[in-house]
């Protein structure tokens, strides 16, 4: 294994990954996640599903605003996964 050495530039991807067990219907699903200290949202870079999303707030299911990643999964009915992808670079 390679030792992580994080330096100001690189590129951190994160992967979140969203399971909605059981079998009824989770209405309004919103992921939100906080763009972590010392690092800078990588505009454009919201996926679901390998999908690529839009920063914009409103036309499709990806949004990055005041700091926040969201994606909406609308009601969403179990059981259900999805992965949700969002890179940062380190400030």
């Amino acid at each position: 294994s390679t030792p992580c050495d994080p330096a100001p530039g690189a590129t951190i991807r994160y992967t979140l990954q969203v399971d909605v067990s059981g079998t009824g219907t989770v209405e309004n699903l919103e992921i939100t996640d906080s763009i972590p200290a010392n690092t800078r949202y990588t505009p454009s870079s919201i996926t679901l599903d390998s999908t690529p999303l839009t920063d914009t707030p409103g036309d499709d299911q990806g949004s990055y605003s005041n700091n926040l990643v969201s994606v909406d999964l609308g009601n969403t009915s179990g059981p259900a996964n999805f992965v949700i992808t969002l890179d940062v670079t380190i400030n």
